[in-house]
């Protein structure tokens, strides 16, 4: 029993530097980092002693992982916090540990400290440009020296070069002395060493390959021309060979094939590391895709000249108010009730038809009045024909404000459609660009809306068409006519539109959003060794405005309204209201007539039963 507690008490305060300088050497290293660090030693190479003494001068609670093999599930949860320890220099058996440690383990975020005495053992790890591997080795003739050097590889093979980087040294006495030039990996290894990187971009017109980067046809593929010179900006500086693939559409799963088409086929079955042209983030793509931070602003929408007033709405209403049009109905019931009252009191009139004057008589004098018209009944009392140029006076003023309102709603667009069910509810027709991501997204929207605008005005035969889908030029063209919205991307729209219209009709063009995406980004292999290297390189390019300098020379913004004033015709669709009056008042005098005559036939009859 007393033996055994004089051994505990030995190693209590046993000192780690007795043996050798590992276990001080780790407590340097975790004092020296800034973020927080969880410590797991791998390899059962520590006495207890040196176990107690690592928790003994540590913050931070270690494990120590006693299974054989490791895989990156049991290590997910806070992974920028795990630094792995292993220890290869108390076994043999080096290459079998290695193997039955997860690959993805040494990717980033995950950091390493390898003891090892032999670098053949490097070779067997796969230790990429994203890695974060410490191997310290203990300097010959140094009195626990330790040499700190990183090491990365360029491919996954085993026979792959390895590139050494010096981190520092460390001794009992200086302790750790870190003599990198950046502590961010990704900013040191920026020389790939001639690497293959394989790019896919889509492109929707197979001319466009010949005019990625000379501004030529700017409104042709614009999205895919843009990132092809950012992409390609970004792979020069890394010093990579470039390797370049093309699709005529972004990649969408194919449920019978069990496959993925397109760029994103590219990128999962036939080793691209870069999706070059920008796709949107859905939940289908997420589990099989990482996305950078280079976003690209731009959105699809249906683009449309705003129609004439004419072509939503009655004109001949809105120059006035709800109010207006009350006070003069008013004003009307009133003038003629007077007028009626007034002329009754005339007894002197030699004129019968003055003295048997009805309402109605006074009523349509009143209208006439309105309308700027002379009665067919004179008003021969002084106080009726007051009330008479009192009523010509309002309404001349009052038709003088009409007519004006008038003129200027003919010439006037309609500014009340904002909204997709403002679009859906008007007389305009909708078209859509044959384009795969227009033939994905617009069909599979599941808001009701947009389901309904689908169904009802783009799913039908158009045009001698199944469908209203249509190639830009021909959408472009019904645009200019009128009473048409196409639906597109904005930019290469507006370039047409900017070289095609007239400068009065770039006047009045509204975007009214269909499905509202986020921007699209770029995407790249999933857990790819190369992410953080291409974020720091997407973050300088945003930064430096490399991205917005290409994006104005490519992109056309919204057409300018330089000349709004242009005279316009009239035309039928025009004055349809108005027209409409006519054959309305002959049937309304027909019907009125019939009634009258009814009710003459119906007295004529009373009449003749009185005498019998």
């Amino acid at each position: 029993m007393i033996r055994r507690i004089l051994l505990l008490q030995l190693m209590l305060t046993h000192s780690a530097f007795a043996t050798d300088h590992k276990i001080s050497f780790i407590v340097d290293f975790l004092k020296s980092q800034i973020k927080p660090t969880h410590p797991i030693i791998l390899q059962n190479c520590f006495s207890i002693n040196d176990k107690l003494e690592l928790v003994k001068n540590i913050f931070n609670p270690a494990t120590f992982h006693q299974q054989d093999s490791l895989k990156r599930s049991d290590f997910e949860r806070n992974p920028h916090y795990c630094l792995f320890i292993l220890d290869l220099t108390c076994t043999q058996s080096t290459e079998g540990i290695i193997q039955k440690i997860d690959s993805k383990l040494f990717q980033h975020p995950y950091r390493w400290i390898i003891f090892t005495s032999d670098d053949k053992i490097l070779k067997s790890i796969r230790a990429l440009v994203d890695s974060d591997i410490l191997i310290p080795q203990v300097i010959e003739g140094s009195d626990g020296e330790y040499k700190l050097r990183q090491f990365y590889k360029i491919d996954d093979d085993a026979d792959s070069e390895i590139y050494y980087e010096y981190y520092g040294k460390w001794s009992e006495k200086s302790g750790l002395v870190d003599e990198r030039k950046s502590k961010v990996i990704s900013s040191r290894r920026k020389n790939l060493h001639g690497k293959l990187i394989t790019t896919s971009y889509v492109h929707l017109n197979r001319s466009s390959r010949n005019h990625l980067d000379d501004y030529v046809d700017k409104n042709v593929d614009s999205v895919c021309k843009v990132n092809y010179i950012v992409v390609n900006t970004i792979l020069d500086t890394l010093n990579v060979t470039k390797k370049e693939l093309f699709q005529m559409t972004w990649g969408y799963y194919n449920v019978r094939t069990k496959k993925w088409s397109g760029m994103v086929g590219d990128i999962l079955h036939k080793g691209a590391d870069i999706g070059g042209t920008p796709l949107f983030i859905n939940a289908d793509r997420l589990p099989f895709l990482d996305y950078t931070i280079l976003n690209l602003h731009t959105q699809p929408s249906f683009i449309f000249r705003a129609p004439q007033l004419s072509a939503v709405y009655n004109i001949y209403s809105l120059p006035f108010n709800g109010a207006v049009w009350l006070c003069c109905l008013i004003l009307v019931i009133i003038s003629t009730i007077l007028f009626h009252l007034t002329s009754q009191t005339d007894s002197n009139s030699e004129d019968n038809n003055m003295k048997n004057k009805r309402i109605t008589d006074s009523a349509l004098s009143t209208v006439a009045a309105v309308c700027q018209m002379d009665s067919s009944i004179r008003a021969t009392v002084t106080s009726s024909r007051i009330i008479m140029f009192c009523i010509f006076l309002a309404f001349a003023f009052l038709y003088a404000a009409y007519t004006a309102n008038i003129v200027s709603l003919l010439q006037s667009p309609s500014k009340n459609i904002k909204t997709l069910e403002d679009l859906y509810n008007s007389k305009i027709e909708l078209g859509v660009e044959e384009a795969p991501h227009a033939r994905f997204y617009v069909p599979n929207a599941d808001h009701p809306l947009h389901k309904k605008v689908y169904l009802d005005k783009i799913n039908k035969p158009f045009a001698g068409r199944e469908d209203h889908y249509m190639p830009m030029t021909e959408g472009i063209a019904r645009v200019r006519k009128g009473l048409f919205a196409f639906y597109t991307e904005e930019s290469p729209m507006y370039k047409v539109i900017e070289d095609t219209f007239l400068e009065h009709e770039k006047c009045g063009l509204v975007n009214v959003d269909y499905v509202k995406f986020a921007d699209p980004y770029l995407a790249i292999q999933k857990n790819s060794p190369y992410r953080e290297i291409l974020r720091v390189k997407i973050a300088k390019t945003l930064e430096r405005g490399i991205q917005r300098r290409i994006f104005n020379r490519i992109y056309t913004k919204k057409p300018v309204c330089v000349n709004r004033l242009n005279f316009q015709s009239i035309g039928i669709n025009d004055a349809q209201s108005a027209l409409m009056l006519l054959p309305f008042g002959i049937v309304l005098a027909f019907v009125v007539l019939l009634l009258e005559k009814l009710l003459h036939l119906r007295n004529i009859g009373k009449k003749i039963c009185l005498k019998f």
